[in-house]
Protein backbone atom coordinates (compact mmCIF):
# COMPACT_ATOMS: atom_id res chain seq x y z
CA UNK A 1 0.00 0.00 0.00
CA UNK A 2 1.40 3.39 -0.92
CA UNK A 3 1.84 6.31 1.47
CA UNK A 4 -0.94 8.37 -0.14
CA UNK A 5 -3.50 5.64 0.55
CA UNK A 6 -2.23 5.24 4.11
CA UNK A 7 -2.58 8.99 4.64
CA UNK A 8 -6.18 8.88 3.36
CA UNK A 9 -7.05 6.00 5.68
CA UNK A 10 -5.42 7.73 8.66
CA UNK A 11 -7.25 10.98 7.99
CA UNK A 12 -10.54 9.09 7.60
CA UNK A 13 -10.00 7.30 10.93
CA UNK A 14 -9.11 10.50 12.81
CA UNK A 15 -12.10 12.34 11.37
CA UNK A 16 -14.34 9.41 12.25
CA UNK A 17 -13.10 9.48 15.85
CA UNK A 18 -14.16 13.13 16.11
CA UNK A 19 -17.58 12.34 14.65
CA UNK A 20 -18.05 9.47 17.11
CA UNK A 21 -17.24 11.80 20.00
CA UNK A 22 -19.72 14.37 18.73
CA UNK A 23 -22.38 11.66 18.38
CA UNK A 24 -21.70 10.40 21.91
CA UNK A 25 -21.89 13.94 23.29
CA UNK A 26 -25.17 14.60 21.48
CA UNK A 27 -23.75 17.27 19.19
CA UNK A 28 -24.84 15.33 16.11
CA UNK A 29 -27.55 12.70 15.65
CA UNK A 30 -27.09 9.15 14.40
CA UNK A 31 -28.53 10.23 11.05
CA UNK A 32 -26.07 13.13 10.79
CA UNK A 33 -23.21 10.83 11.78
CA UNK A 34 -24.04 8.38 9.00
CA UNK A 35 -24.35 11.17 6.43
CA UNK A 36 -20.98 12.61 7.46
CA UNK A 37 -19.31 9.21 7.50
CA UNK A 38 -20.48 8.54 3.95
CA UNK A 39 -19.20 11.91 2.69
CA UNK A 40 -15.85 11.47 4.42
CA UNK A 41 -15.45 7.93 3.07
CA UNK A 42 -16.18 9.21 -0.43
CA UNK A 43 -13.76 12.12 -0.03
CA UNK A 44 -10.91 9.87 1.09
CA UNK A 45 -11.76 7.11 -1.40
CA UNK A 46 -12.65 4.46 1.19
CA UNK A 47 -14.98 2.00 -0.57
CA UNK A 48 -18.10 0.53 1.01
CA UNK A 49 -16.49 -2.90 1.21
CA UNK A 50 -13.15 -1.71 2.59
CA UNK A 51 -11.94 -3.31 5.82
CA UNK A 52 -11.08 0.21 7.02
CA UNK A 53 -14.63 1.49 6.62
CA UNK A 54 -16.64 1.95 9.81
CA UNK A 55 -20.33 2.61 9.95
CA UNK A 56 -21.03 1.99 13.62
Amino acid sequence: MDSEKLQKISTYKVTLAVLKKWRKDGIISEHEFRKCELKIAEKFDISLCSIYRETA
